[in-house]
C-alpha cells in the first residue's frame, strides 16, 4: 500500500465517509477539519486536493466526484 491508498483506507472508516444509498461508494461533505498531530487543521476536502486527488480521478476503487 502507498500513502494515497493508506489515507482512503481510514478515509472510508472514519466518521466523515457518508456511505452512499447505493452502497457503492461514500461522499464527505465540505466543512469537516482534520487536526494534524502538530495541532494544525485543515478541511478535509482542501487535503485530499492537495494530495493531488481531483475530479474524475480513480483513487483505490473509486471515482472521485
Amino acid at each position: 500500500m502507498n500513502h494515497h491508498d493508506d489515507i482512503l483506507q481510514w478515509l472510508k472508516q472514519s466518521p466523515l465517509a457518508i456511505p452512499l444509498r447505493s452502497g457503492n461508494g461514500f461522499y464527505v461533505i465540505r466543512g469537516k477539519t482534520l487536526l494534524f498531530p502538530d495541532n494544525s487543521t485543515m478541511e478535509v476536502l482542501d487535503f485530499i486536493h492537495e494530495l493531488g486527488i481531483w475530479d474524475g480521478d480513480l483513487w483505490g476503487d473509486y471515482r472521485v466526484k
